[in-house]
Order: C-alpha cells, then structure tokens, then sequence
C-alpha cells in the first residue's frame, strides 16, 4: 500500500511533534491488518509496535477503533435482512436512476457546487489543494472543490468558505478575524484552525491561539487541540486531542467514524476528477467506518463502497455510479 507523507505542524513551519511517523506507522499498521484481519505476521507487528512505548500505543489506540471497523459495516443478520427485503426495489431503483441519467441528473448533479460558489474570490477544482496569500498576510490553504470570498475593509476582516475545506493562519496585530461557514461563524484575532463543511454539518480543529464559535444562539471558545463538530439543530459535540494527530484532509488522509455511505461518498468524491452518484439506497443508507487515503481517491471509494455490497460503474468520463447491479 502506497501512503501519502503525514506531515504535522504548520504548513511552513515547525513539526507540532518530534515523532510524526508513530501516527503514520499505526495508520499503516491498521489499514493492512483491515485487509488481512487473520495474518499472523501482521498481528505479531502490531503487537510489537504497541509494546514500544506510550506514544505507540496512543497512537494505536487513535486509529484502531475506526480502521478496524471499516469492513464490519453491518453485521451479517442485518445485510442479509435488508438484501432480502430490497433487493429488487434497489434493482428498479438504479435501473431508473440510470435512465435519468440520459436527463437532467448530470447537470442537477452540478448544480449545488455552482451556487455556492458563486461570488468567490478563490476557486480550487476536484482534486486540487492551493494556498493562498491574503492581503493581510493570513495564509489559507483550500481544499479540492471549495471556494472562499474575501472581504477585506480597513477595520474588517472577513472570510466565507462558501464550499469546502480550508485551513487558516491568522496573521496577529489586525484586529479580529471572522470566517463564516455556512451558520457558523469563527472569530479569532491570531488562531490557526481547520474547518470542513462536510455533508450535514460543518468540523472546527484548532492547532494554536484561541477561537470563539457562534452558532444560532450557543457559543463556544476553543483553544489549541480543541475541536468541536456543528450539526445544525442537533447542536455541538467537542472534544480534545493533540492536532498534530488528526487525520487532516491536508495530509490526504479522511477518517471516517460510523458514517453514511452517501456523506463518505460525497466526501471522497472532492479528490476525483468526476462526480460520483450513489444510486442504491441501501448502500447509501449503510454506516462505514474506516481511514482512507486520499492519494488514490479511486482505491478510496472502492473500499468505502466494497462492504456494502454495492459496485462501482463507470459512465465514460462524465462521472461514477455506484449502483447494487
């Protein structure tokens, strides 16, 4: 298995830790031992990494919980529950979905992304990541197919991350600083932090300085290693772990914890050159767990989609289908 470098700390900067390849290694370790579960070597390995000292069996313990996950998506009673009873409704479902995609599917699957970005200063394409200079010296680092609009004044500086993934390093001494995402708005005067807007809510990582976090009326303040996750009406959920340990779209790597296939997908597909369209309901309803890596975005979303039973089909150049026939 090839794997991207992960690589901690600022961009630009300094590591945030002295022993990065510990959090790389127990990724490896994981990802193999998912495909090999029975392999008496490679649990021999992963035995011996943990017993090397604290911070391996840390790390172990930081992906372990997820990565093993991955192909345990339902267990057999319940897949062989819901094959049986919708099979041939995913069948008709896909069979039709297919039809439409000789329609309007192809153009309304576009549809979204060109709305939201609409008015934006800064574009990136599938598959791309870009830093960006601001005019007060603020670094930002955009992730595949997002945007930001930048509105900068003498007293104000304000940033919306109209789709997307972005990164920010706050240059001090400018006053505030406020990023909007969707109904969540991050002020800060000299923060570095992270923010996806993911499918059904939006995520804040923060790597140093401070962050106030509004939503509706709750607020929060994060500090360095602090995140916190915002799902609307369902409020917030946060928490605390070393940033340098995240598992960052920066690094080409996705964690995913007992998600929907169709928001994996979604997330996925930000790497690929063609929009990917889940047309089984079943698999789109199914939770997957797992840590993916982004350098091959297509091998990603084949493991994503493998468990579920699902297959993935190919449309030319236009886009990918994944479909139960």
């Amino acid at each position: 298995m090839v794997w991207a470098a992960f690589v901690a700390g600022e961009i630009g900067g300094p590591s945030m830790t002295e022993q990065p390849e510990i959090l790389e290694e127990a990724i490896e370790l994981a990802m193999l031992l998912q495909e090999a579960p029975d392999d008496p070597e490679l649990i021999a390995a992963v035995r011996d990494f943990r017993q090397r000292g604290a911070a391996h069996e840390a790390a172990w313990t930081r992906v372990s919980g997820t990565a093993g996950a991955a192909t345990r998506v339902m267990d057999e009673q319940e897949r062989a529950a819901a094959t049986t009873a919708h099979d041939l409704s995913r069948r008709n479902f896909v069979i039709g979905g297919l039809v439409a995609l000789g329609g309007g599917t192809i153009a309304a699957a576009g549809l979204p992304g060109l709305f939201s970005r609409a008015g934006a200063d800064h574009v990136t394409a599938r598959g791309e990541l870009r830093e960006i200079r601001l005019d007060d010296g603020s670094l930002a680092v955009l992730g595949p197919d997002s945007a930001v609009a930048v509105d900068f004044a003498e007293n104000r500086r304000a940033v919306r991350l109209l789709a997307g993934l972005g990164y920010f390093q706050v240059a001090a001494g400018r006053g505030a600083f406020e990023l909007q995402a969707g109904d969540l708005r991050l002020t800060t005067a000299d923060a570095a932090f992270d923010v996806a807007t993911e499918p059904g809510r939006i995520e804040v990582a923060v790597q140093r300085g401070e962050l106030e976090a509004r939503a509706a009326a709750d607020r929060l303040t994060l500090a360095a290693d602090d995140w916190a996750r915002y799902r609307g009406a369902d409020g917030w959920v946060r928490g605390s772990r070393p940033f340098a340990e995240t598992v960052s779209w920066r690094d080409r790597h996705l964690m995913a914890e007992d998600e929907m296939l169709s928001a994996l997908v979604e997330r996925i597909g930000r790497w690929l050159p063609q929009p990917v369209v889940v047309l089984d309901p079943v698999a789109a309803g199914t939770h997957v767990s797992g840590i993916f890596d982004l350098s091959d975005p297509a091998r990603a979303l084949e493991a994503a989609v493998r468990p579920t039973g699902a297959k993935l089909r190919r449309i030319g150049e236009l886009m990918t289908v994944v479909s139960p026939i």
